[in-house]
């Protein structure tokens, strides 16, 4: 008997891959000690981290169209290959997230936010702007920071997870995709 893959099967065991590696780079910058504590660093680690998924879901699919499918993948199925990636991949890193902010530094977004302060005032002060006018605009910071907690965290990392791997998957699939000549055109040639 023939042992097949599954769509489902695949995915997942790829976005377990996907996981582990995002938790890994997770590790290595908390190691290395890089908060993302200015606009600077967090578009540096988000273009670090996008272009890690990116090459990422290269290969899975392009794996998928030519092990698995026999060199043909439509644009919907390479688009579900992307997705599904993506999103399993997300809940095991979020599940990582979620127990770092608890468990094992439950201080560390604090860390992060005192820097984005630091960063904001520098910034702003910088701009012109009046001690009044940074604090009305840091309490509007300060607000949404009151609301947060690893478990809405988490969900909003889902969220985000869905919707960039939306996006990214539908790019990618674009050129992964390879549709099967049709019938008697390689005849014809």
């Amino acid at each position: 008997m023939e042992n097949k893959t599954t769509l489902l099967q695949y995915t997942m065991t790829n976005g377990l891959m996907l996981g582990i590696i995002m938790i890994i780079l997770s590790v290595l910058l908390y190691i290395l000690g890089i908060i993302p504590d200015k606009l600077g660093k967090i578009i540096a680690l988000s273009l670090v981290n996008y272009a890690v998924i990116i090459v990422f879901l290269v290969i899975v699919m392009k794996n998928y169209r030519n092990k698995i499918l026999g060199g043909n993948i439509s644009f919907n199925t390479a688009f579900l290959v992307g997705l599904l990636t993506i999103v399993f991949g997300g809940i095991l890193s979020g599940f990582y997230g979620l127990v770092f902010n608890t468990v094992i530094d439950p201080a560390y977004m604090d860390r992060v936010y005192e820097g984005l302060l630091n960063w904001m005032y520098d910034m702003y002060s910088n701009m012109g702007l009046s001690d009044s006018q940074i604090d009305d605009i840091v309490s509007r910071y300060q607000r949404q920071w009151d609301n947060y907690t690893p478990v809405r965290t988490f969900f909003s990392g889902l969220l985000s997870n869905v919707v960039a791997g939306t996006v990214i998957s539908l790019i990618v699939s674009a050129f992964i995709k390879k549709n099967p000549p049709p019938p008697g055109l390689g005849e014809q040639l």
